[in-house]
């Protein structure tokens, strides 16, 4: 296992200038605040990936990424969990309305992604907007769910969607530049 110094000395090594920490749920991991201290104190733009249930209050950050999770990301009849116990904790879980306002109101800039897999999510995540205060239109992005390249009528209903609502639409880059591939 690499320690927060030999992240951080690998991290300036590689000439980035921006470093995404994500990963399932980052914020569930302590060491995440020293490795976004160390990272800033190296002069990297700091982007936090996290469906916001969890809150890391001395984080540094420069975009906060909120990727609520909707209803369909629940691991239903998943063959790897028989007894259904990981899908009620995943349920139990899921949304954390007052760990997002804090994340919302404590970075000035945010985003809420949600990965969308049809139009009935529209509802939902209506729903879960209104219980979510401090962002506004442009802070939230619907990128469609799946590992290939979407073809584009496929995917109308997410453009038209964020049009008329002044959202963004966010298209799976690393899906069309690296294909399924796991750690892109």
């Amino acid at each position: 296992m690499r320690s927060i110094e030999e992240l951080i000395d690998e991290a300036v090594a590689s000439g980035a200038k921006h470093a995404v920490l994500t990963g399932g749920e980052p914020m569930m991991f302590g060491e995440l605040v020293g490795l976004s201290r160390g990272l800033a104190e190296a002069g990297m733009h700091i982007t936090v990936e996290t469906a916001g249930t969890l809150v890391l209050p001395e984080l540094v950050c420069d975009l906060m990424s909120l990727s609520p999770k909707l209803a369909g990301s629940t691991p239903i009849d998943d063959p790897r969990d028989p007894s259904g116990a990981w899908a009620k904790r995943h349920e139990q879980r899921r949304l954390n309305f007052d760990s997002i306002n804090e994340l919302i109101a404590s970075t000035r800039d945010r985003q809420l992604k949600f990965v969308v897999s049809g139009p009935e999510d529209l509802d939902e995540i209506e729903s879960v907007l209104g219980k979510v205060r401090g962002y506004e239109p442009r802070d939230v992005m619907l990128m469609p769910e799946g590992v290939t390249v979407p073809d584009p009528d496929s995917i109308r209903w997410v453009i038209e969607a964020c049009v008329e609502r002044g959202w963004s639409y966010c298209p799976r880059v690393h899906v069309q530049l690296f294909g399924n591939t796991r750690g892109t």
